[in-house]
């Protein structure tokens, strides 16, 4: 990290997910866009020239000109970009989810251990207002020991296109690797929908009964 009180952020990736974040970043103090890289240099020259950044010529060169590495790419492809930030001793911010399986995300939280750097996943709930109550809520009025927590979030237009339908990307999250459940559900129909699962087959919750919590946002 810098002396500076700006902390320089380089983005790998320039799709739709990281001109978002570019777009927030622009109202965060103290920091600033360093720069970016992409596989295919166009997308990340159009994104620099967008953002008033520059689009280095490699990964590695991105690395020495950072403090923190934003991650935007495609899932299966985060443990490496992570790793390889951990080495050159920089802090990530990856979009979720983090890894594919149990395996490569213990080795991205080792990693970052090791090196004594900031490794967090993108996940915007724990910030909300809503979210602080809540767990302020269960505080003071809890419901008893938590057995099974259930979200989920579904986005009704995907295109069939959209990487999430890749079979490549299903084999990659199925129980082929350490901590994760052989069963992966896949269900594709005609209209754009996609449900992937990995449930413990077998497991008792110990549930007998769920509560919910009557918050006002």
């Amino acid at each position: 990290m810098n002396a500076q009180s700006t902390i320089r952020w380089g983005i790998v990736g320039a799709g739709k997910i990281a001109h978002r974040f570019a777009e927030g970043l622009a109202f965060v103090p103290g920091a600033t866009l360093s720069g970016v890289w992409s596989r295919r240099p166009e997308p990340a020259s159009a994104f620099a020239t967008q953002f008033h950044t520059r689009a280095y010529e490699s990964f590695n060169a991105l690395l020495d000109n950072i403090d923190a590495l934003y991650i935007a790419t495609m899932q299966d492809s985060h443990p490496g970009y992570a790793l390889r930030a951990f080495e050159a001793g920089r802090a990530v911010l990856c979009e979720k989810p983090a890894a594919v399986n149990a395996r490569a995300l213990q080795e991205m939280i080792d990693a970052a251990r090791s090196s004594k750097l900031l490794f967090m996943e993108a996940m915007k709930p724990p910030f909300y207002p809503l979210y602080r109550q809540l767990r302020d809520h269960l505080a003071a009025d809890p419901i008893g020991e938590i057995g099974l927590v259930r979200a989920g979030c579904s986005i009704a237009n995907v295109p069939l296109s959209h990487p999430s339908y890749s079979m490549e990307t299903c084999v990659l999250a199925s129980g082929r690797s350490q901590g994760s459940s052989p069963d992966l559900r896949r269900r594709v129909s005609s209209r754009p929908s996609l449900w992937l699962s990995r449930i413990g087959a077998g497991i008792n919750s110990g549930v007998s009964r769920t509560a919910k919590p009557n918050i006002s946002p």
